[in-house]
């Protein structure tokens, strides 16, 4: 399924890169795009489109933060920075190195005739519902073989708005030409209305970890993990303890009911909502205590 939506606010890019590129969550503030994708274990954004060769781009190469905000929140091409230093460099005027960095018709200009510019357009790929159940209660080789099938449907559509849908417009409309060639940021849209109530399925490792388990408060440091993890059929949410002191360590072993909030240096990064403990056990060689619970 495609859903279209006008992109027109030039402050619409950080929903995208706030956003949508973190799962929905809640990016911690100050905290780069590449840095808190890593953390969570989401994918980075890539260019596509045969758009990319005129400027310079190589398909599949990786969306920063800057070029974001360069495209979609300026209408500037994506190493424009790079492109005015150089021709500073070169003797150019200040503005004559911003305009030959602008693509199409300048933001400012089509603004301060009080009308409103078309930045982009949202392309939202989704599978059908029942593929979306079946992805998230699926094996990895079922997981793999839908997100594969979807990307193969994802690149043929992208290839069929190129082809037969795809113009470029001048004169209020009057004036429009095929344009076969499209320039694409694609985001791995793992959508979850919850913010952080569920990590992905690549661990997020932690320093500390603050937990509420039958009306006591607990802290724990070192090395923490939190992981989401399937069991058949089912989601849960895993966190791994290094070795406690004792006493903690019992206490922990009979909780029914846990809520904890992992950090790193100070930030929140995942905080779980509450959970019934449906495991709780010790790993192999190292002593660390695993406990996996579920919403």
């Amino acid at each position: 399924m495609l859903s279209v939506a006008k992109v027109q606010r030039r402050t619409a890019w950080r929903y995208y890169v706030r956003g949508v590129a973190y799962g929905d969550g809640r990016r911690p503030v100050g905290q780069s795009l590449k840095a808190a994708q890593e953390t969570a274990g989401l994918p980075p954004g890539r260019w596509l489109g045969r758009g990319l060769a005129a400027l310079g781009l190589t398909e599949g190469t990786e969306v920063s933060q800057r070029q974001m905000e360069l495209v979609f929140g300026q209408g500037r091409h994506p190493d424009a920075d790079r492109i005015e230093r150089h021709l500073l460099d070169d003797g150019a005027d200040a503005a004559t190195a911003r305009r030959a960095t602008v693509l199409g018709q300048p933001i400012e200009e089509i603004e301060a005739r009080k009308q409103t510019p078309l930045i982009a357009l949202d392309f939202t790929f989704r599978p059908q519902a029942s593929l979306i159940v079946l992805w998230a209660l699926g094996d990895d080789r079922t997981r793999r073989i839908i997100e594969r099938a979807h990307e193969r449907a994802t690149a043929k559509a992208l290839r069929w708005l190129e082809d037969e849908v795809a113009e470029t417009r001048w004169s209020s409309g009057r004036g429009r030409a095929k344009t076969p060639a499209l320039v694409v940021a694609a985001w791995r849209h793992f959508a979850n209305r919850d913010g952080l109530s569920f990590p992905g399925t690549r661990p997020i490792h932690g320093d500390r970890v603050d937990l509420i388990a039958a009306g006591t408060s607990f802290t724990a440091v070192g090395a923490i993990t939190v992981q989401g993890v399937l069991k058949d059929g089912r989601g849960f949410v895993e966190l791994m303890l290094p070795d406690a002191d004792p006493q903690q360590r019992r206490q922990l072993e009979k909780v029914t009911q846990l809520q904890y909030w992992l950090y790193r240096d100070g930030t929140l990064l995942y905080a779980s909502p509450p959970l019934q403990m449906r495991d709780i056990r010790r790993a192999g060689g190292d002593g660390a205590l695993i406990l996996t619970g579920s919403p």
